[in-house]
């Protein structure tokens, strides 16, 4: 049950970190306050971060989801969308989004 409960955390927090990240790549390309402001080094370092974490929290996802024993999911449905054998409908989209 520990393995599930690392999944779906690590899921959860991929998904605000990588979703964080993409929110600041998008304030800094723009003329926002983050490209004008003079500590917009500060900005980068923060956007880079977020996105390594996020990446970094995605693989623990994607490697304790093959670890769970009790969703089955398995290396072809991590990879193939729509083929996992725990519902392959709500796996599929997030197979689609890696």
């Amino acid at each position: 049950m520990t393995v599930w409960y690392i999944a779906r955390g690590a899921g959860l927090a991929a998904l605000v970190l990588l979703t964080f990240s993409t929110v600041l790549g998008a304030l800094m390309t723009g003329r926002g306050a983050a490209a004008r402001s003079a500590s917009r080094v500060v900005w980068h370092y923060v956007h880079r971060m977020t996105a390594s974490l996020g990446l970094g929290v995605l693989l623990l996802h994607v490697g304790t989801i093959l670890a769970d024993p009790w969703a089955k999911v398995g290396w072809t449905g991590a990879i193939v969308p729509f083929t996992s054998g725990y519902r392959p409908t709500r796996v599929g989209p997030g197979t689609l989004a890696v």
